[in-house]
């Protein structure tokens, strides 16, 4: 074997060792249930470590004769109530068997026919089932002399109410987000798409968690190779935990190694309906409130969820606002400290002449000076956001005015960088989405550190190279810059700006979707769409 492959193999930590690991242990997986209850019992005790919250019980049912049966279940998973209501309705019930001398079978199926106090009644006749089953929330049913057991649905599991979005606000709109509950938030997908259409393919990812993950498309609408691409990557990944839709993320995304966000969670449902009526595909995971919409563009995740609830023109405007603030953002301190530090000629004589007065003294050059109040105003942020809530916006404001004011008076920082620093600052909270906002404060300090060096050149050749970098991303395989690059007239209606609804006849070229009209005609009684 080469010298390379020896070192990938070690550096991978030798994946055909995992392999076969991971064969054996899906081939112990799949032993079948034991036709001895006592084997049964003895194996699954044995699975879960003798854990203290596995609750086993061994009753008798029927009189002549009588049966053995084998009662498990988690009990920090399960209804208490349920549970009992399902072991007094086995109790309680007298037996029915055929002409047969031997009834375990009869009995099987007679539970799972008769046993109405519990829904989702099913045959599991191997261990992989079983483990999976309890798990879930279920009770698991074995019958002395059968290898087949029956699973009835007893899980409660606690979860938070719907409640309003906390990091996606809107000022109009609905007012619900998603929950820590998988099936909650697909009903709240469901509740405002009533079409029989929509698809839910449900998956469970990560060999110790096991966490359910659901992908949502339209059926008629979405791509079929988008559709397909998703699920081939959800498929492929290959670890032990998954616990967020951002641990997802990073498997999933076309390009592992950029700053810029090819993937957006979303934490408003109304949000996530419109990225399905688009054509998009969805991912939800239980356990977290957040949904992935793919693919994305950089005009979209700069889009918010009320701009379709307001007037075009009032959203248009709202549009063309984010974009200047995210520019500012970007822009703001390294144009001051290039124009201040380089290019004097290019600003105002009496502008220049107040700067100069307001600098005297000041013992940092302009791009020390900067990179230290942004640094101070990045640590006062974060302060805010990792404070208890009672203590998080009295430090930031504190903070600030303490600072900001004691740093002048001081002869540390001149008025006017506090003044830059600060609209720098809150033009990056303008953003609708957070993942944008990290993009932009991590993107300033480079563009503050080369206009130091270089100036406006040094700005000039950065952003170069940036939309250079933009314009190679994807987002499963749509360009990240379209509908302006590659340039589509007919998606410009709904990008920078947004035009009236009626006028917005057709879905977005970029994601081809099956169905690209969203305008109905009518053809004799018949309503169809004008494919």
């Amino acid at each position: 074997m080469p010298k390379y492959q020896k070192w990938f193999r070690r550096w991978f930590n030798n994946p055909k060792q995992q392999e076969d690991s991971q064969e054996k242990q899906s081939s112990v997986e799949l032993l079948p249930v034991y036709p001895s209850i006592q084997d049964n019992l003895t194996f699954l005790k044995n699975a879960f470590g003798h854990s203290s919250d596995l609750q086993i019980q061994e009753l008798t049912i029927g009189k002549s004769p009588t049966v053995r049966i084998g009662i498990a279940y988690i009990d920090s998973l399960v209804n208490a109530d349920k549970v009992m209501t399902l072991i007094k309705d086995l109790l309680g019930k007298e037996l029915t068997q055929p002409n047969e001398t031997h009834p375990h079978s009869h009995v099987r199926d007679w539970i799972k026919e008769n046993l109405t106090v519990v829904g989702d009644m099913k045959e599991i006749r191997d261990w992989n089932r079983v483990s999976k089953m309890l798990l879930s929330g279920h009770t698991v049913v074995f019958v002395d002399g059968t290898n087949q057991a029956v699973s009835g649905d007893t899980s409660s599991v606690e979860h938070r109410a719907v409640t309003e979005p906390k990091t996606q606000i809107a000022t109009k709109g609905p007012n619900e987000g998603f929950t820590e509950s998988l099936r909650t938030n697909i009903s709240l997908i469901r509740k405002r798409i009533k079409s029989p259409n929509l698809r839910v393919k449900k998956k469970p990812i990560g060999q110790v968690t096991r966490t359910d993950v659901a992908l949502l498309y339209m059926e008629g609408i979405a791509n079929p190779k988008v559709v397909k691409e998703v699920k081939k990557r959800l498929e492929n990944i290959n670890t032990d935990k998954i616990l967020d839709t951002g641990e997802i993320g990073e498997w999933i995304e076309d390009q592992k190694f950029t700053l810029f966000p090819t993937l957006v969670s979303y934490e408003r449902p109304d949000s996530i309906v419109s990225h399905l009526a688009e054509g998009r595909v969805a991912i939800l995971v239980d356990g977290t409130p957040y949904a992935i919409a793919v693919p994305v563009t950089f005009l979209k995740i700069l889009q918010s969820a009320e701009d379709y609830f307001m007037r075009y023109d009032l959203a248009s405007v709202l549009r063309l606002l984010r974009i200047v603030a995210f520019m500012i953002s970007l822009y703001g301190s390294a144009m001051y400290i290039a124009l201040t530090a380089f290019h004097q000629e290019m600003l105002p004589t009496s502008l220049l002449i107040s700067i100069g007065a307001q600098r005297q003294g000041v013992p940092f050059p302009v791009m020390v000076e900067a990179l230290l109040m942004e640094g101070t105003f990045e640590i006062l942020r974060e302060a805010a956001v990792r404070a208890p809530r009672a203590l998080g916006q009295p430090l930031a404001i504190m903070g600030a005015v303490v600072i900001g004011e004691t740093a002048v008076v001081a002869g540390l920082v001149s008025p006017i960088m506090v003044i830059v620093v600060a609209i720098t600052g809150i033009s990056s909270y303008v953003a609708p989405e957070a993942a944008v906002t990290i993009t932009s404060r991590i993107l300033r300090f480079g563009f503050m550190l080369i206009s130091g060096v270089f100036g406006l050149y040094g700005i000039l050749l950065v952003t170069i190279a940036m939309v250079a970098h933009m314009q190679s991303l994807r987002s499963f395989g749509v360009p990240y810059l379209a509908p302006i690059s590659p340039l589509v007239w007919s998606d410009l209606k709904d990008s920078v700006v947004r035009l009236p609804h009626w006028m917005l006849s057709n879905r977005p070229h970029e994601l081809k979707p099956q169905r690209l009209w969203r305008i109905k005609y009518k053809v004799g009684d018949r309503v169809e769409y004008d494919d």
